[in-house]
């Protein structure tokens, strides 16, 4: 137990403590949403090929992906420093390795797919963990990411709601790995989620300070619905009472911003 607080916190990164650490891959969520992000290596799936992940992800420059090379090789993402900017993750050829490093000059966002929560089930309470640190991220990176633009003082509130609700949450979850020796692992659903975020993200970069108010408060009445659904499933998942616990205080959190997020959403502009 000592030595787990004492690993836990040697990995505080200018804000709140993250899981990045914790997990023996490349994780999704590594940012404090303070638009500083940390560098990680992961083997390949096979052969001796790497994928590295480099850059800040929310300050207005994005994060290149690679794709973890199949046979030998390896797969380089490469942030590009342009304010707004989106990334485009090029396919892994035939030879086993990539390079990342395409960006959408324009600042067009990719949009969010769908979750798909059949593998709910299927997840370990690591993994679970994991994916509600990576939910509890991104709506702060878009809180963040949409703050400076937008102009209607009540979506500023919200914002700013986002920011102290989620932050908090996220040490929540570093609580219960480290009391219930719960270690976070990653999964297909994180990175998905990850991946939707920054294309909110993205997004908000993107747009003109006109349209800011609407894109994130629409952006948040999507979240918020999807986030509501996922923790649902991740309650009926997991087998840590602890950790169920946790999850049932958050939906609740969840479903009352969804109603703020509706309602703003909804008014007039001003």
């Amino acid at each position: 137990m000592i030595y787990r607080s004492i690993l836990l916190r040697s990995f505080s990164w200018a804000g709140p403590l993250t899981l990045c650490a914790l997990a023996g891959t490349a994780l999704p969520a590594c940012n404090d949403g303070d638009g500083q992000a940390r560098t990680t290596t992961t083997p390949s799936t096979s052969g001796t090929g790497t994928s590295t992940n480099m850059g800040p992800s929310t300050s207005g420059t994005s994060a290149g992906t690679g794709t973890p090379a199949t046979s030998g090789g390896s797969t380089v993402g490469t942030g590009s420093p342009s304010t707004g900017s989106g990334t485009a993750t090029a396919p892994n050829p035939a030879d086993g390795s990539s390079m990342g490093s395409g960006t959408n000059a324009g600042g067009s966002a990719t949009s969010p797919g769908a979750l798909d929560l059949s593998t709910v089930p299927t997840l370990t309470d690591g993994q679970i963990l994991y994916v509600v640190d990576t939910l509890n991220a991104g709506e702060v990176n878009q809180a963040r990411a949409a703050l400076p633009k937008l102009s209607n003082a009540d979506v500023r509130d919200f914002a700013r709601e986002m920011i102290s609700a989620h932050t908090p949450a996220r040490d929540a979850m570093l609580r219960i790995a480290e009391t219930a020796n719960v270690d976070p692992a990653a999964s297909t659903l994180a990175s998905a989620l990850q991946s939707n975020s920054q294309a909110m993200v993205n997004g908000l970069l993107a747009v003109d300070e006109a349209g800011a108010d609407q894109l994130y408060m629409d952006d948040q009445v999507s979240a918020h619905t999807e986030a509501d659904q996922l923790i649902q499933a991740l309650i009926d998942a997991t087998d840590t009472p602890m950790l169920r616990d946790e999850l049932v205080q958050m939906r609740s959190d969840v479903q009352e911003h969804l109603s703020a997020a509706r309602a703003l959403n909804e008014a007039p502009p001003q």
